[in-house]
């Protein structure tokens, strides 16, 4: 993953430093974007933030130099005394010289205090430089002029072979690097294609090796970091770019040769905090991360690159960081750490600098192991931990409750969310006997209240007693009370009544007493005096009709259909007069006869009356009159959910009930996508099921996820016992299963127990169960072993396996 880029064409050099690792030096090289106008160099020292949005590297300071850089080395060099808290920077330059730079004088904009020492050391371009990784006072250089010198700057910059003879002599040295783990020793290669293992103690070359197919032009060379016998050797050869990995036991021949570059090698770096990987980049276009873990060397990831990296060196206090130079002007900054690198293969290996210092791991039953890296032979150390105090709190006292409708009223109070709320009361309501008499109240429908407000419309309170009742009862079940019998008795209606009963039915009782005169026969009309409006109570709109004192004439009974009513009713054909009055429109006429007409007649009268309506409170109407219940639930209004819900509370039946219920959820749900009103329906439905599967899928008000999981059981656990339910609910079982897991990471093995009782017997809780009875066998006292929840192999060893063994064991 590219995270920094700074705009030059560069060679560069990390901080050392801890305190400071985010800190890079740059210097210009010659071959630059401006290499035509200007032989003059520039150092900079630039810093980065990983957490910043801004691509490019900020520049704190920089300094300029007669002329350009070849090579930059950074050490830690007076870090320590606070002589220079930046430590130094060498860097060797095209003519030869030695500069040595303070970076905390250049960072602070003290030029003038910037270099520390200028040294002409060779006769030719400075191609290699690097300080000692253990003596930072040491530098060691590498020449155009084949020469190899070492610089004590505890010495006043004293210079001096690392001894003789020198077999570079008539080569350009183009790379050294001191050994990372033997202090007096370093390598170094030149352009004929050998390399030199150097020891200052012995003040010699103790070693030299190079390619037995007789390539040159060592580019660049780099020691294993945890083998100091071990170092790679790249091939600036276009025709056959190799990686050799050399080890100083045997050298005469690399003992590993890697291909993976089509061209030449400019570069290479393996990295100091991993052994087993190693950076190269080369003139193909290609900068690859090897991995040497499986022993082979295999590329990992590959860098996107636009030109040639001519440097790519690890971060030395930053693992899986890396920077590169390229001659497209571009110093970069990557971090392996992020698998979304071009061309990277997927790995399973972890690198080093991932490996845990110190860790610790939970056990079953709140049990934590501990370890540190940093004790030598120290044992693992075993803690109890409780880490939900709170949860343990409410679970304790959950357990307590005896009182189940007093719980849920206090949830009712304690509770701040609004449908949380009003799932509790409907939980509470649930406990109660006459529970759907209750629902009503909740729903807003209160029958004490609405007969309030009855008798105060009406004016008037009637009482109606336990005697009242049952003489109304008794009417009932008298002969008379269902459709024959009044059929029967009106059909022996005299001529006189049934006059006078049209005379009545034409007549208006809302209007003042006006005569009315016909031309051909002697009926009398009558008509009702007006008897006043009634009083309206506030809060109920009046009706067009109420309280009008607008004249109305009466009917002619002996002309048009309104005379075919009439001979119709004399003649007792109900029907016929019934369906007249249907035909002109005179519907409340229709009704009246129909009652009088048998059952039959009065069904199909009302379903035709019903069916007329436009009005849609007829509907809800039709639907209790017709005990077409679903077909209400079906085609209500969603809106007003609340009113169907009261509806079926008081006239569904009992066994019908909790399927109504069931589709008005199921209609809120699908059709309204009302969640939190379709809970209520389930819930009303005992619908246990789906009513657990809704709150194991809501979103929950805490952030905590165990107090979720802490309010789903209490609400589950009442709601199951309210319901009455004992079947199997997979949700029920899966999150009773992580309560008790939670319970038992906290110590509380009866508590988690208890609950698994209530799971089931499924493989899960079978295997849970069983766990933390033999865990905790103190605490399981009074309860039975568990069956073992796995099935039982008796394993042998074949035959032949143990016929071998016996015959090993006889020759030994």
């Amino acid at each position: 993953m590219l995270l920094k880029q700074l705009d030059a064409t560069a060679t560069t050099a990390w901080s050392p430093s801890t305190k400071q690792p985010n800190f890079l030096a740059s210097a210009t090289i010659p071959g630059g974007d401006d290499a035509f106008s200007s032989y003059d160099g520039k150092l900079s020292i630039s810093s980065f933030n990983v957490s910043d949005q801004d691509p490019q590297m900020h520049t704190i300071g920089q300094v300029s130099t007669n002329t350009r850089f070849q090579k930059l080395a950074w050490c830690g060099f007076g870090i320590d005394s606070g002589t220079y808290p930046a430590g130094l920077i060498a860097g060797g330059m095209a003519d030869g010289h030695v500069n040595i730079f303070n970076p905390h004088a250049i960072m602070q904009g003290a030029n003038d205090q910037a270099v520390v020492l200028e040294k002409l050391v060779h006769q030719g371009p400075v191609k290699a430089l690097e300080f000692n990784p253990f003596k930072p006072n040491l530098l060691a250089s590498g020449g155009a002029d084949s020469e190899v010198y070492i610089l004590n700057l505890e010495s006043s910059g004293d210079v001096y072979k690392p001894g003789t003879p020198n077999q570079h002599i008539g080569s350009e040295i183009t790379c050294l690097q001191w050994n990372r783990k033997v202090q007096h020793v370093f390598a170094s290669s030149s352009q004929s294609g050998m390399s030199v293992i150097w020891d200052l103690k012995a003040k010699k070359p103790v070693m030299s090796f190079s390619d037995p197919g007789g390539r040159q032009r060592c580019s660049s060379l780099a020691w294993n970091p945890d083998l100091p016998t071990q170092l790679i050797v790249a091939y600036d050869d276009d025709r056959n770019p190799t990686l050799q990995v050399w080890d100083l036991r045997n050298p005469n021949y690399p003992f590993k040769e890697l291909a993976g570059h089509h061209k030449g090698i400019l570069s290479v770096s393996w990295c100091p905090f991993d052994s087993s990987l190693l950076l190269s980049c080369g003139k193909d276009n290609r900068t690859l991360c090897w991995n040497f873990s499986g022993g082979h060397g295999e590329i990992m990831a590959e860098l996107p690159t636009r030109d040639w990296n001519f440097d790519v060196q690890w971060s030395p206090a930053l693992p899986a960081l890396l920077s590169t130079s390229s001659f497209n002007g571009k110093v970069s900054v990557f971090s392996l750490q992020d698998g979304s690198i071009h061309g990277s293969v997927p790995s399973q290996y972890a690198p080093k600098w991932l490996k845990r210092p110190v860790g610790a791991s939970f056990g079953f039953g709140n049990k934590l192991v501990s370890f540190h890296s940093s004790q030598q032979g120290a044992p693992l150390l075993v803690h109890n931990v409780t880490t939900e105090q709170q949860l343990l709190s409410r679970s304790d006292y959950f357990e307590t409750v005896q009182d189940v409708r007093s719980f849920c009223q206090e949830k009712t109070a304690s509770v701040h969310d609004e449908h949380e709320r009003d799932m509790w009361t409907v939980m509470e309501i649930l406990f109660k006997p006459d529970a759907r008499h209750h629902i009503l109240s909740h729903l807003g429908f209160d029958a004490t209240t609405i007969a309030q407000a009855a008798d105060n419309f009406i004016g008037k309170k009637p009482p109606v007693s336990a005697q009242q009742q049952q003489q109304q009862q008794a009417t009932k079940e008298q002969p008379g009370a269902d459709g024959s019998k009044l059929n029967h008795s009106f059909a022996n209606l005299a001529v006189e009544d049934a006059e006078g009963f049209f005379d009545q039915l034409g007549a208006n009782t809302s209007f003042e007493h006006k005569q009315a005169e016909t031309d051909d026969d002697d009926f009398t009309h009558l008509s009702s005096q007006s008897t006043g409006s009634p009083q309206i109570p506030n809060g109920v709109t009046a009706s067009p009709a109420m309280g009008s004192s607008s004249y109305q004439k009466p009917a002619d009974w002996n002309a048009g259909p309104e005379s075919l009513i009439k001979k119709s009713l004399v003649v007792g054909n109900f029907e016929a007069a019934v369906e007249c009055c249907m035909k002109c429109g005179r519907m409340a006429e229709a009704l009246l006869l129909a009652s009088c007409g048998g059952a039959d007649l009065w069904q199909r009268t009302q379903e035709e009356y019903l069916r007329q309506q436009k009005d849609p409170f007829m509907k809800v109407v039709s639907g209790i009159m017709k005990g077409e219940l679903s077909e209400l639930v079906r085609t209500s209004e969603l809106n007003s959910w609340k009113e169907t819900l009261a509806i079926l509370s008081t006239y569904a039946k009992s066994d019908e009930f909790p399927q109504l219920c069931d589709m008005l959820a199921q209609r809120l749900e699908t059709e309204k996508f009302d969640i939190l009103s379709a809970i209520i329906c389930y819930m009303c439905a005992l619908d246990f099921n789906k009513t657990v599967e809704i709150w194991a899928n809501m979103s929950t008000r805490h952030s905590d996820q165990t107090e979720a999981l802490q309010d789903l059981v209490e609400k589950v656990t009442v709601f199951r016992q309210a319901s009455g339910f004992s079947g199997k609910s997979d949700i029920f079982v899966e999150k009773l299963d992580q309560y008790a897991a939670i319970l038992a990471s906290q110590g509380k093995m009866a508590s988690a127990m208890k609950y698994l009782s209530m799971a089931g017997d499924d493989y899960k809780t079978a295997i849970m169960r069983d766990r933390i009875y033999h865990s905790a066998p103190q605490h399981m006292q009074g309860l039975p072993v568990p069956p073992f929840p796995f099935q039982r192999e008796e394993v042998r060893p074949h035959p032949s396996v143990q016929q071998s063994q016996q015959q090993q064991q006889q020759q030994q």
